[in-house]
């Protein structure tokens, strides 16, 4: 398999080989194994006990802290799953999982090229449609890849339905990642899901509004409670600097000091 031979081959760079390869985990700290355990408890289906003083965002953080040494074990985990490191698996009533693909979800913040290459993997071994292939596109463009956009927009212009949180879900997450690309050529699929979605929805509409380059309805947005923080960042995205000023200006807006804020990370005007 292609991409078992690209984990060995990391593995290998690491500095890990062989009988090694079972090591890399338990050469681990006690503060990364303490933080790579949030993620495994999270992953255990019958586990409520995970130590919510220590989240998974603080846990990837702290993991990033020990890159060089977290890598070859999250490779490990991601191919084998827990059956090379059963000292991490606490459950012992249950044998250690050895589906490990949640690492990818560690892997975006630790090393986000090799993230990217495994996604990529991922798209290229899921079917076309399929809940898995898209969930994995859009994990690619937001690393950086842009090959997978057009394949999301028609994903997007072909969905009929949002019935479910996982439809509602997955629709924000592409909306989002077009937002965050800037990628005006999705502004029809995203006012398409807009049109899908209750009208209580603070986040599609402002989305629809920054790809159109709809500045009015992003002014609007940006004085709302809901859309605010939102709008504010979509202006930023898009290079409205004036409209920015303008909002920091006016005494009755009530996220004036938002906008202050906002316009501090804005290009200077040329």
């Amino acid at each position: 398999m292609v991409r078992r031979a690209y984990v060995v081959s990391l593995l290998l760079v690491s500095g890990y080989s062989g009988a090694a390869f079972s090591q890399a985990c338990e050469a681990l700290d006690d503060a990364s194994k303490r933080a790579l355990g949030v993620w495994i408890e999270s992953q255990a289906a019958e586990s409520t006990s995970v130590d919510c003083g220590l989240t998974l965002g603080f846990a990837s953080r702290d993991l990033t802290k020990s890159r060089s040494t977290v890598l070859p074990c999250l490779l490990e985990i991601y191919e084998y799953g827990l059956s090379r490191s059963p000292s991490l698996w606490k459950a012992t009533e249950q044998p250690a999982p050895q589906d490990g693909k949640w690492a990818l979800q560690i892997l975006r913040d630790v090393d986000p090229p090799t993230a990217l290459r495994l996604y990529r993997e991922v798209v290229e071994e899921s079917s076309k449609g399929s809940d898995a292939r898209v969930r994995a596109q859009v994990e690619v463009a937001r690393l950086g890849g842009t090959e997978v956009l057009q394949e999301l927009t028609a994903y997007v212009a072909h969905t009929t339905t949002a019935d479910t949180a996982a439809q509602r879900q997955l629709g924000l997450d592409i909306a989002g990642v077009f937002a965050e690309r800037d990628y005006t050529q999705g502004t029809g699929a995203v006012k398409h899901l807009e049109s899908l979605l209750p009208s209580n929805n603070n986040v599609i509409p402002v989305y629809a509004a920054q790809l159109g380059r709809d500045v009015g309805r992003l002014e609007e947005f940006a004085r709302r409670s809901g859309s605010a923080p939102l709008a504010l960042q979509a202006l930023l995205r898009i290079g409205r600097r004036d409209v920015l000023e303008k909002l920091e200006a006016d005494p009755r807006n009530t996220f004036a000091q938002a906008a202050r804020e906002a316009l501090r990370l804005a290009p200077p005007t040329p």
